[in-house]
Parts: C-alpha cells; structure tokens; sequence
C-alpha cells in the first residue's frame, strides 16, 4: 500500500527539520573554529617552565588542529543538510508528479 499523503508530508517536513538541525550545528562549529583559530598563548602567558617542556608548540598543534577538525565538520554537516534537503525537494516534486500524472494532467 502507498503512503498516505500524510505519511508523505510528515517524512518530508522530518527530512528538512534534520536538515536544519545539521545546519544549526554546523554554524556551530563553524563558529567554534573561527573562536579556537583567534586564540593564541604564548610562552609569556604561561607558567616559566612551560617552554622548556614545549607546552606553547604543543598548544599551537592541538589549537591548530582542533580549528582544521572544527572547519571541515562544519563543511561536512553542511553537507549533509544539502543532501537532505535536496532529498526532501525531490520527494515533493516527485509527489507533485505522480498527483499529476494520476489525474492526468501536467
């Protein structure tokens, strides 16, 4: 049996809320990059001996890297709201279609 056209609007309003999630969190990491991408210690604003056990390079590797990982999840989330949002148009349109052809007109 079809779904109903019910079924087919609560499936499609599902696709675009997740899409909108994915979205929402991707501004989120988005914005976590650029915040982790400003930050900047330096061997002055830490302890006297932290340069001698290379903490300042060690911050600057894992503040480098967590920018790097935070961007390029913010592009994938993007990512997949397109897919699903896109999934979510071709369902309707291809709704709009059969309701078309069904009753015979274009």
């Amino acid at each position: 049996m079809p779904p109903t056209e019910e079924e087919i609007r609560v499936a499609i309003a599902a696709l675009r809320s997740d899409a909108h999630e994915w979205r929402e969190w991707a501004a989120t990491l988005a914005r976590a990059s650029t915040v982790v991408d400003q930050l900047d210690l330096s061997v002055n604003d830490m302890c006297a001996l932290s340069g001698v056990v290379a903490l300042p390079e060690t911050y600057a590797t894992i503040r480098h890297r967590a920018q790097i990982l935070a961007a390029h999840g913010a592009l994938r989330f993007t990512e997949i709201a397109d897919a699903l949002a896109g999934a979510a148009a071709g369902y309707e349109q291809d709704e709009r279609d059969a309701v078309h052809r069904l009753r015979g007109q274009w």
